[in-house]
């Protein structure tokens, strides 16, 4: 937040105090890690977007397999002629 308020760069603050980059990047994600768990609405959202994607794979799978079962007999019937 002081570089916010102050203008100063993340390099200057990492420096003041003694900090390393990459522990700040793990700690940053870890923050939205834990901001999105505790917005139960973003898991919801993704809840519901993998049951419409799941809906949606479900239906084609109904679509190939009634096209094969089409063709097998397609292909029955032109060996009986």
């Amino acid at each position: 937040m002081e570089s916010i308020a102050i203008n100063i760069t993340l390099a200057e603050l990492w420096r003041k105090y003694n900090l390393n980059p990459i522990m700040y990047y793990n700690w940053k994600q870890k923050l939205i890690g834990v901001r999105m768990v505790l917005s139960g609405s973003s898991k919801d959202k993704i809840n519901k977007d993998l049951e419409t994607e799941n809906e949606s794979l479900k239906s084609i799978t109904v679509e190939q397999t009634m096209a094969i079962d089409a063709f097998k007999k397609t292909l029955e019937t032109g060996r009986k002629v």
